[in-house]
């Protein structure tokens, strides 16, 4: 019995409605829903060697991606208690490390070192906290188009507007609200 089998067995204990999804391939994420008789739902995503995931709402997104990572079942379990207490939704607006994004698109720091042509060993030195603020750009679009991504840097004002700095194919400026400047070009100091 793996991780999240042990936690469906644990939350089917609880008088819950619970519904697993193994997947064909073992290497695959495995999907656990919890639904209470509200309304609300809990998704937890697994996969092998990986956190577990979390998103919960009355009126759930599916193949969002998780909002919430956890490390052990423990911490996953300590979790779902209270979300199943409070049916708080979980919110993905919170800013991540470059492992946490890594864990929640289901990648291992191998499988994007070969996305990157890099070693496993360069991947986690990147992902070190301390190592973000001198990264440079050109590093960290790499890094998000490898998963799959793209990497969008943003400027929020005091005066609560913010300007969304587009960095694919070229220097482009764009509101949040998706309307372009006119703006062909700038230095990024």
């Amino acid at each position: 019995m793996n991780h999240i089998q042990k936690l469906q067995s644990w939350i089917a204990s609880q008088q819950l409605e619970v519904k697993l999804f193994q997947p064909v391939d073992s290497k695959a994420t495995w999907k656990l829903y919890i639904f209470k008789p509200s309304g609300f739902c809990i998704e937890v995503t697994w996969r092998a060697h990986l956190q577990f995931g979390v998103s919960a709402a009355h009126e759930l997104a599916f193949g969002l991606g998780p909002d919430e990572l956890y490390p052990t079942i423990d911490d996953v379990r300590e979790r779902i208690t209270h979300l199943l207490v409070s049916e708080a939704d979980t919110s993905s607006d919170h800013a991540l490390n470059l492992e946490q994004i890594r864990l929640s698109r289901g990648t291992t720091q191998t499988e994007l070192a070969k996305k990157l042509g890099i070693d496993k060993t360069a991947v986690a030195k990147r992902e070190a906290i301390s190592n973000l603020r001198s990264m440079q750009i050109e590093t960290l679009d790499a890094f998000a188009r490898a998963l799959n991504g793209r990497l969008k840097i943003a400027i929020e004002f005091a005066d609560g507007s913010a300007r969304q700095v587009s960095v694919d194919g070229g220097l482009s400026l764009s509101t949040a609200a998706g309307r372009h400047d006119p703006l062909k070009s700038f230095i990024v100091a």
